[in-house]
């Protein structure tokens, strides 16, 4: 699997509500989305949220940054422009 931090946020960040350097508007939207999936947890790291199933990160948050975890075909799939891989993926 390839991990790729994509698209900058458009909402406005909450840092001022929330501890952690993360766009707790758009966590909620996230969490709201995966909540009903079995496996489903959220763990705080890197200084930002992520969101997990059965153990293993599928997406996450910081600063108003999401990072997704996808594999080779979605990541050629992806934006440019707007996508960046991780520096530590193989």
């Amino acid at each position: 699997m390839t991990q790729v931090e994509s698209l900058k946020a458009n909402e406005p960040s909450c840092s001022d509500r929330n501890p952690v350097p993360y766009n707790d508007r758009l966590a909620e939207r996230i969490h709201r989305i995966l909540a009903d999936k079995e496996g489903f947890t959220e763990r705080r790291m890197f200084g930002g949220i992520a969101f997990m199933l059965n153990g293993n990160m599928c997406c996450g948050m910081i600063n108003d940054y999401l990072i997704l975890r996808l594999g080779s075909e979605e990541a050629q799939r992806a934006p440019r422009k707007r996508v960046r891989p991780d520096r530590q993926a193989h």
